[in-house]
């Protein structure tokens, strides 16, 4: 059954509610992510534990990571000739295995299932517990076995993550795993006994059980409370744009009126020019008055437009890394406009993908704005272990900068295309039906500025997303990339020379 399906879906919804297991196979890394975190979206939902997926999907991705990682550990180490088992050739393999790893994890991890080292994930609902298991058909050796259980016991003296960074900074691999986890649980109100891994037969098994009376998910609630608290005080678009607005939405519509009303306001004026005349527009002349710039943005391109200068204009750049975030989303606004208007079916979507672009992390100034320091430790560690910040962020401080930037869309009433790319911007197949596709777009534009940045790599991205996209393997990914960021730089210097000339 493929995943996403109407029969697969069913086939979730059956087990949760006939307490039945239900078995997901695992064996092609490449789908990993987007598969597990549906799957147990769909599951919890059906159970009605909906509340604690985004905590469970963190427990069981680390899990589940820790497992290829193990897989394609064996499959380097064999190809080497080299023992797990000897401390030497440990040693040795691996230095060589943590770079081969990173620079190559997509085909190690083909490798190692084509020696047959696979993984699944179970999931079983029995009464009130809820029990994860990831089979991995490559045994623990002793040597594993007695890291595995130094980790634990360390890791169980740690009560929060200022505790942990000193240690967290100078481990790698999968100690590093089961500190966060450990630490998840913890917060969750969960005993130690709730995790588990051991061998069994011949795979490994690493099982949570886990009382879903007794998950705790307030741990975090005085953070998740200041944040909301910001959010609620922030005012509402300024009384200008509202009434702005409300006459774009006129059928009878001036638009002579709309830029003389634009023209009376020095700072929205000057906004408007810059916006339009910069990278993201591509126009093919530069624009110099307001009636230019209307008539070549649109109505609805303006709408999205007076948006944009309302949330810069209430959010600024004053919190510490806001103009770094204000300058990636403008590079994100381009890749997913430029992917919008070359395909035929999406070109009637580039507005809406701009603008999603440029707002998509304005949760994340909030975030900045209330814990700047906190921030800054999610994003280290998210780096050393390739974690998406939105589920660091969500254990760590109960709310993901992608749902504050829902919070707040919802907030300033924006319209409900927008709504979903800025809260589903990392998990577009959570997002409405209506409004995946536009979603998509925008997450694979954020992705593409990370293998940019190269904070991304091709095996962390949604398979199926990929493919809709025509990218099968890294090497077109990479053509892709380097195709849009060649033009991004060309019209980013071509902005740049309008300016000088102006």
């Amino acid at each position: 059954m493929e995943y996403g399906s109407d029969r697969y879906k069913s086939s979730l919804i059956d087990a949760a509610r006939t307490s039945l297991p239900i078995t997901i196979a695992l064996s092609d890394s490449y789908d990993a992510e987007g598969m597990l975190e549906y799957s147990l979206g769909v599951f919890l939902q059906a159970a009605g534990k909906a509340e604690s997926a985004d905590v469970l999907y963190y427990c069981v991705r680390e899990l589940v990571a820790n497992a290829f990682k193990a897989n394609a550990k064996r499959a380097f180490f064999a190809e080497r000739k080299l023992s797990l088992d000897d401390r030497a050739d440990y040693e040795k393999g691996m230095k060589d295995f943590h770079r081969e790893f990173h620079e190559n994890y997509f085909e190690l991890s083909k490798r190692a299932a084509r020696i047959g080292l696979k993984v699944r994930a179970e999931l079983r609902l029995d009464g009130d517990s809820l029990s994860c298991a990831i089979y991995n058909s490559a045994i623990l050796t002793e040597r594993e076995a007695e890291r595995i259980s130094d980790r634990l016991r360390q890791a169980r003296s740690f009560t929060s993550l200022e505790d942990a960074q000193a240690v967290m900074d100078s481990i790698e691999g999968a100690g590093l795993g089961l500190i966060l986890l450990s630490l998840v649980l913890k917060k969750t109100g969960l005993p130690p006994s709730a995790f588990s891994i051991v061998s069994k037969g011949e795979e490994t098994v690493a099982r949570l059980v886990i009382p879903m009376n007794d998950l705790r998910l307030t741990g975090m609630e005085e953070l998740s409370a200041r944040l909301v608290r910001y959010v609620d005080d922030l005012p509402t678009m300024p009384d200008n744009l509202a009434s702005l607005q409300s006459a774009l939405a006129d059928d009878d519509v001036n638009m002579a009126s709309i830029a003389n009303q634009i023209a009376a306001d020095p700072s929205l004026t000057a906004y408007l020019l810059k916006v339009a005349n910069s990278a993201a527009y591509q126009l093919i002349r530069r624009v110099s008055t307001v009636r230019e710039a209307v008539t070549i943005i649109g109505i609805r391109g303006l709408r999205y437009l007076l948006l944009q200068y309302g949330v810069t204009l209430i959010l600024g750049s004053k919190p510490i890394g806001a103009a770094e975030i204000w300058r990636r989303s403008n590079q994100v606004a381009f890749y997913a406009r430029y992917l919008a208007r070359r395909r035929d079916s999406f070109q009637s979507d580039a507005d809406d993908v701009l603008v999603g672009g440029v707002l998509h992390d304005m949760g994340m100034i909030i975030q900045y704005a209330v814990n700047s320091k906190l921030i800054r430790q999610i994003e280290a560690i998210c780096r050393k272990r390739d974690i998406q910040p939105r589920l660091m962020e969500d254990i760590l401080t109960g709310l993901n900068h992608s749902r504050i930037g829902g919070l707040l869309a919802r907030k300033w009433n924006f319209p409900d295309v927008l709504i979903q790319e800025i809260e589903f911007h990392h998990r577009p197949w959570a997002a409405a039906p209506e409004y995946r596709r536009v979603v998509s777009l925008v997450y694979l534009a954020v992705c593409l500025c990370g293998v940019s940045d190269k904070t991304i790599e091709y095996h962390q991205i949604d398979g199926a997303i990929l493919r809709e996209n025509g990218v099968r393997n890294p090497a077109e990914l990479d053509e892709m990339q380097d195709r849009i960021s060649k033009a991004f730089s060309q019209a980013a210097a071509s902005e740049g020379k309008s300016k000088s000339v102006g």
